[in-house]
């Protein structure tokens, strides 16, 4: 009987699990960066534009797999020290921006976050 109850206990937890808790997918979107953007994934603004994409392409998806993710973009630039630094430290205005605007372009994102000037 307690077994019974158990896998009762069980299923509904899994069947009230959203889907993306189970198993993530990302999404397909295609992001247009600025064409004449000075800024280079080793500046502040190339930084953010990267991080707000791999936030919108997760954003289904557990925090946990994108905090995993973020952190996984940041030590790509664990060669220099600074930018390492500095990207784990804005991980989370870019994570709690992007879920506050999901509608809005990485672009005018890391304009409001960072001043980046794209034409």
């Amino acid at each position: 009987m307690k077994l019974l109850i158990a896998l009762a206990a069980f299923s509904v937890t899994v069947t009230a699990l959203p889907m993306s808790h189970v198993k993530c997918i990302p999404k397909k979107l295609d992001f247009v960066r600025p064409e004449d953007s000075p800024y280079d994934a080793y500046s502040s603004c190339g930084m953010c534009l990267d991080l707000v994409e791999i936030v919108q392409i997760h954003e289904d998806c557990h925090r946990r797999h994108i905090a995993k993710k973020l952190d996984e973009k940041c030590d790509f630039y664990a060669h220099t020290e600074v930018l390492d630094q500095i990207c784990h430290i804005f991980v989370e205005s870019v994570y709690e921006e992007v879920s506050k605007h999901r509608e809005r372009e990485p672009a005018k994102l890391c304009n409001k976050l960072l001043d980046c000037q794209y034409d």
